[in-house]
């Protein structure tokens, strides 16, 4: 059985809550700062990412998992972004660095393993393309 084709993506730290301090997702109606509309464009980008490589995923006629990595835990994002980096030729983050890099190049957008994007939401048929030149 062929394996299925892996897209992953490592979003935006925080992106699920507001910069401002809120411990409440602005999703939830809070009275967060200003910083909450940012927020909840982000978070729509990363919805319309997520349906786009599942129509991309859908397109290739094969099997396909779409993993949003949880950035939640910095240790594990770093271990698991550095498992990407590296053979992509890609210089590695460690603590110090990991804060820096995820918010000049997240999202981080991966198809079995080879970065297709870094930091930029493609459009559908620029996913499209990546994708398949890609997977050759």
């Amino acid at each position: 059985m062929e394996r299925p084709v892996r897209f992953t993506v490592f979003p935006p730290i925080n992106a699920d809550s507001c910069s401002d301090g809120c411990s409440v997702s602005c999703a939830s109606g809070s009275t967060c700062g200003s910083s909450c509309g940012f927020q909840e464009t982000r978070q729509e980008r990363l919805d319309d990412l997520f349906f786009a490589l599942e129509e991309v995923g859908y397109k290739l006629g094969r099997r396909f998992v779409v993993e949003f990595i949880d950035t939640g835990s910095a240790l594990y994002t770093i271990e698991r972004l550095n498992m990407l980096l590296v053979p992509n030729d890609e210089p590695t983050v460690d603590g110090e660095t990991f804060g820096e890099f995820m918010n000049v190049a997240a999202p981080v957008i991966a198809v079995d393993n080879h970065i297709l994007f870094m930091g930029e939401y493609p459009g559908k048929e620029e996913l499209e393309k990546a994708v398949n030149e890609a997977l050759g």
